[in-house]
C-alpha cells in the first residue's frame, strides 16, 4: 500500500504539470500553433523534392497512401506560394482571433474536405500541394462568426469572398500562377470556403440542440 501511494504521489504531479503545459501551449495560445505549421511547411519546402514525391495529393495513390489527404495542404510549389499562404494564414488569425481548438480543427476538417472535394468533383486533378483551401474555410467562417456576433464589417466580409471566388471562376490569375510555377486551383478555394460554411452550420446547429435540452431538463 506505501509503494501505492508513492506512486500516486509521483503521478499526480507529473500529470498535473502536463496538463498545465497543454493548457498553457495549445488551448490559449494559437501563437504556438501558427508557428509550429509554419515552421512544419518551410522544413518541407526546403527538403528535396522526395518530399513532395511522398506527401502531395497524387490522385492515383491517395487511398493507398491516405496521409496525403492532410500533408498536401502543407507543401508548396514554390517561396512565393508558400510566403502567400502562411501571411494569409498569419492575417486570419489576427482578423478573427480563433482559438487554438478552433483553428485546429478548422484546420484539419478543411484539409480533408479540401482533398476529398478534389477526388470527387474534379477528377482530372491528378497533384494538389497549398494550404489556400484551408484558408477559404477559415475565412468563410470567422466571417460567419462576425456575422452571428454582430461584429462590424462581417457581412462585407462574406461578401468580399462570394465575389472573390466568382471572379476566380470567371477570370484567369495568370499572375499569381506565373509566381506560384502551377496552375491556381479554383476549385480547392470554393469547397474550402463550404467546409467553413458547413462547419458554421453544424456547429450552430449542435450548440442550439445543446441549449434545448438544457432548458427541457
Amino acid at each position: 500500500m506505501a509503494l501505492c501511494c508513492t506512486f500516486h504521489t509521483i503521478d499526480e504531479p507529473y500529470l498535473y504539470y502536463l496538463n498545465y503545459l497543454y493548457q498553457r501551449l495549445f488551448s490559449h495560445n494559437p501563437t504556438i500553433i501558427l508557428c509550429s505549421l509554419s515552421v512544419l511547411a518551410t522544413c518541407l519546402y526546403l527538403f528535396d523534392e522526395s518530399a513532395h514525391d511522398l506527401l502531395a495529393y497524387q490522385r492515383e495513390v491517395l487511398w493507398s497512401q491516405p496521409w496525403r489527404l492532410i500533408t498536401a495542404n502543407i507543401c508548396h510549389t514554390n517561396g512565393y506560394h508558400l510566403v502567400f499562404n502562411l501571411a494569409g494564414l498569419i492575417l486570419l488569425q489576427q482578423l478573427f482571433h480563433f482559438t487554438s481548438r478552433k483553428l485546429i480543427l478548422l484546420l484539419l476538417i478543411s484539409s480533408l474536405c479540401v482533398t476529398v472535394g478534389l477526388y470527387i468533383f474534379e477528377p482530372t486533378v491528378n497533384w494538389y500541394v497549398g494550404l489556400s483551401g484551408s484558408l477559404h474555410a477559415l475565412f468563410a467562417y470567422g466571417a460567419l462568426q462576425d456575422i452571428h456576433k454582430k461584429v462590424k464589417f462581417g457581412q462585407l466580409l462574406l461578401c468580399g469572398l462570394i465575389v472573390k471566388l466568382i471572379y476566380e471562376h470567371a477570370f484567369e490569375s495568370i499572375w499569381i500562377a506565373q509566381l506560384i510555377e502551377a496552375n491556381v486551383m479554383t476549385s480547392s478555394h470554393v469547397i474550402g470556403a463550404m467546409a467553413g460554411v458547413a462547419y458554421f452550420v453544424l456547429e450552430a446547429a449542435f450548440r442550439l440542440k445543446s441549449n434545448k435540452s438544457n432548458l427541457t431538463k
